[in-house]
């Protein structure tokens, strides 16, 4: 497969009297590529990264995942690539509190059916550095480590891409560059192609890809 996400002349705008959130953008994400969206906030980046994400749907353009125009997918295929294809990392953790970290890294595997999932979430907290910790709960780790834990649920379905949204925001800046470092390096290790969403100038520099600049009319 030589393209994972293509965005064609996408555009998005929440009214006809409001101006355009995102106007022409073109992005082809190809597999193992790294890409940053950059700009400051109110410039569209989470609206950006939640259409590639098929979270959301253009007011005009076209998009492609996996080589398959994406309005003319049913919900369920979108929510089928959405488990299957993509791992998602947001600045809010999102972790359920009733669930313990390997039950929290399992979920979306257990969503899909894979019986195998008790062995890969155990291999996925080893690699972010949370071995021994399976059996606790969210509430009672750092904000780091329950960010390593989605870092794990993100990659517990093997997906294509990880689109992470501002995945350090809530973080120190050194904590967040090590958690950055992690995720590349994981990525790297599995074949998964990243997108990040940030304004970090610090974290821009670390991440060697493409780069996409919004500016505050939401504009490429």
């Amino acid at each position: 497969m030589a393209e994972l996400i293509r965005l064609e002349q996408v555009a998005k705008g929440y009214s006809p009297q409001a101006s355009w959130v995102l106007e022409n953008i073109n992005i082809l994400v190809s597999p193992g590529e790294q890409w940053v969206i950059q700009g400051p906030s109110g410039s569209g980046k989470t609206t950006l990264l939640h259409i590639m994400g098929l979270l959301d749907r253009p007011s005009s353009g076209q998009v492609y995942f996996l080589g398959n125009n994406v309005a003319t997918m049913r919900e369920s295929e979108r929510a089928r690539c959405r488990n299957q294809e993509i791992g998602f990392i947001f600045q809010q953790f999102y972790l359920l509190p009733e669930l313990t970290v390997l039950d929290n890294v399992n979920l979306p595997a257990r969503i899909r059916g894979r019986k195998s999932s008790e062995l890969l979430g155990a291999s996925l907290l080893t690699k972010v550095g949370l071995q021994g910790k399976e059996h606790v709960y969210p509430h009672t780790l750092s904000g780091g480590e329950q960010q390593r834990v989605a870092i794990a649920r993100a990659l517990s379905n093997q997906p294509k891409i990880i689109l992470a949204d501002e995945p350090t925001g809530n973080l120190e800046l050194e904590l967040g560059l090590d958690i950055v470092h992690l995720l590349l390096d994981l990525c790297r290790q599995q074949q998964v192609s990243l997108v990040l969403v940030t304004h970090n100038q610090r974290l821009m520099e670390i991440v060697k890809g493409k780069n996409i600049l919004l500016n505050r009319e939401g504009l490429q």
